[in-house]
């Protein structure tokens, strides 16, 4: 194991721990019917197929930037382990040993051991529903998916784009509109509910991540936009860089433990960021392809 100090920047940022998914697991067979464009069997062969946009993503169009694709939902825990499995791919936070995560307890982060995108809470919590984002990833290993499947992830301009598009005229917090819950009462998004870090409400019942389709889409199609997990973006911020760690890259979207007095990450214009080759528990990704 690779001892490390976990160091989580906080700018628009976020926070979570325990033993986590109480929602049905779907089997890996349910989640990869959703997403034909990944094989159940992962030795087959992957590549030539996908030399063109992938089925299930969403084409943005805008005044400033030209035409692209993007993933509908996050990258989910099955088409990244048919992923992993085709390619024989080590994560970052395997070959650390360890990966990051918030303790609610104890209220502070933590390096847990033998946490991975699989087991994101670490060995004794149990696997991640397929169907819940990809977390514990690390930039380059969203960075590996996506270019395995001739994708890239967005830049911050694209995925600002893609989260307005066919947003409600007169609106700009978040890709539905101004208000994170419906005229129903019920949540848009999987937001911190409560005084974070000290009251959680799970009123939406997710004290987690969620599956990626859980919440209503956005107009524009695009599903977990914002809440859930943050997601990475190809940006570099200046000047962060710290003793033994790598450029730090954007991430955006907010997340599961994003709440307004502490984190309005999930608005479009926030952010937050950490160094590349970090993974967390509230972060994942998608990926985006220029229209051809």
């Amino acid at each position: 194991m690779v001892a490390r100090i976990l160091i989580v920047l906080v700018v628009f940022s976020s926070l979570a721990c325990s033993s986590a998914f109480d929602k049905p697991v779907p089997t890996s067979s349910q989640v990869l019917a959703k997403a034909p464009l990944f094989s159940e069997d992962p030795r087959a062969p992957l590549g030539a197929e996908h030399s063109a946009c992938l089925p299930d993503l969403i084409k943005i169009t805008s005044d400033s930037l030209p035409p692209f694709k993007i993933q509908r939902t996050p990258v989910t825990v099955g088409m990244y382990e048919v992923f992993a499995k085709a390619v024989n791919y080590t994560t970052q936070a395997e070959t650390f040993g360890n990966s990051g995560l918030f303790d609610y307890g104890d209220k502070t982060w933590k390096l847990v051991d033998g946490a991975f995108y699989k087991q994101p809470f670490g060995k004794t919590s149990g696997d991640a529903p397929s169907d819940h984002p990809a977390t514990q990833v690390s930039y380059y290993d969203a960075e590996a998916f996506c270019s395995h499947y001739n994708m890239r992830l967005p830049n911050e301009r694209e995925w600002e784009a893609a989260a307005r598009f066919k947003q409600p005229v007169g609106t700009s917090s978040y890709p539905w509109g101004d208000d994170i819950k419906s005229e129903e009462d019920t949540y848009h998004a999987n937001v911190w509910q409560g005084l974070f870090p000290y009251d959680q409400k799970v009123e939406d019942g997710y004290a987690y991540t969620s599956p990626v389709d859980a919440y209503p889409a956005a107009p524009s199609g695009l599903q977990d936009m914002a809440g859930n997990v943050w997601e990475w973006v190809s940006d570099t911020v200046a000047g962060q860089r710290l003793p033994g760690d790598d450029v730090h890259r954007l991430a955006k979207g907010g997340s599961f433990l994003c709440e307004p007095n502490w984190c309005h990450g999930y608005l479009i214009s926030g952010s937050t960021h950490n160094s590349s080759e970090t993974g967390l528990f509230h972060t994942g990704f998608r990926c985006v392809c220029e229209e051809k």
